[in-house]
């Protein structure tokens, strides 16, 4: 059984440049998804499900949360316990059924 609650959504951020010097951060996306794999690693163990998201305008997070120039909205994390199935359209039903396929490593890695 699945319990269900209100969805929280995250947006990710990353500074750009080092607070301390003002120099770029070159390795700020590496941080953040770092830091995204173990939030998602930690919801898991909770039973909370995780989906991240780009599909929105991080133009429209800056103005709307009036960030710094050197701060970038980068995703969007929806997270909370999932809810049922039967509730779902039915296409969204058999895509949420649907074995997820992963792309074999020979495609991902360069030699």
């Amino acid at each position: 059984m699945r319990r269900s609650s209100p969805q929280n959504v995250i947006l990710t951020l990353v500074k750009l440049n080092f607070a301390q010097s003002g120099q770029p951060n070159p390795w700020a996306l590496h941080d953040l998804g770092l830091a995204i794999g173990n939030l998602t690693l930690q919801a898991s163990a909770l039973d909370l499900y995780v989906h991240n998201m780009g599909g929105f305008s991080p133009e429209k997070a800056q103005t709307l949360f009036n960030l710094p120039a050197d701060v970038r909205p980068v995703t969007m994390i929806a997270i909370g316990y999932r809810g049922e199935i039967a509730q779902l359209p039915e296409g969204l039903q058999a895509r949420e059924k649907a074995v997820q396929v992963r792309n074999p490593l020979e495609e991902l890695i360069l030699s």
